[in-house]
């Protein structure tokens, strides 16, 4: 099916949409924000001493921002 032929109900929302979903989980979650504040600082801290890229800096956070994104997708009703 095409995004053009998918009900707009089930699609899933433009990036300034995802962008306010996902700020809208952090902001609904504390703990998640925390856990998220705490994968960002401690990635950033890495990447300082080891003068990383941005590109490793992401993919030491990828694991929590993962877990948060499943849960909220499942919240959402997009996952089972």
């Amino acid at each position: 099916m095409s995004r053009a032929s998918t009900p707009r109900s089930l699609r899933w929302p433009s990036r300034r949409g995802q962008a306010r979903t996902r700020r809208g989980q952090l902001i609904a979650h504390p703990e998640e924000r925390e856990q998220y504040a705490a994968a960002k600082f401690a990635s950033a801290e890495q990447s300082n001493a080891e003068c990383g890229r941005v590109m490793d800096y992401n993919q030491r956070k990828q694991p929590v921002i993962r877990d948060i994104l499943e849960r909220m997708f499942r919240a959402h009703g997009l996952i089972d």
